[in-house]
């Protein structure tokens, strides 16, 4: 009976050794785990920040880019404005040269008949 004891106490040793074992490596892994999450959350804090802050960049970005496109459409609207107002000026200054033109015959006209005239007389 004596034997069957000590045999029974060796193995239940040798199982009480086998599970500390166990324990102590799942102890291990646990805090091995608890360390991999807490990482794993200081990088994700990480990526969540650098998302708000490109999410931020985006909207200043958009916002550059709306003003941008009305500064285009006015320039736009000013430079059709100018073409306008430089067509109308073309336009004029041709009129311009030709009632001078006419302007200058007839005056070459009257001169001619004053001449004219005063010969007669």
């Amino acid at each position: 009976v004596a034997k069957q004891l000590e045999k029974k106490a060796a193995e239940v040793a040798k199982q009480l050794e086998k599970t500390t074992s166990d324990l102590l490596r799942e102890r291990e892994e646990t805090a091995r785990l608890t360390k991999d999450k807490a990482d794993l959350a200081k990088k994700l804090a990480a990526a969540e920040k650098e998302c708000k802050d490109l999410k931020g960049e985006r909207e200043g970005l958009v916002k550059r880019v709306s003003d941008l496109a009305h500064e285009l459409e006015k320039a736009s609207a000013e430079i059709k404005e100018t073409k306008g107002a430089l067509k109308a000026e073309q336009e004029a200054t041709a009129l311009g040269r030709t009632l001078n033109d006419k302007l200058t015959s007839e005056c070459e006209a009257l001169k001619a008949k004053v001449k004219d005239l005063e010969e007669r007389l």
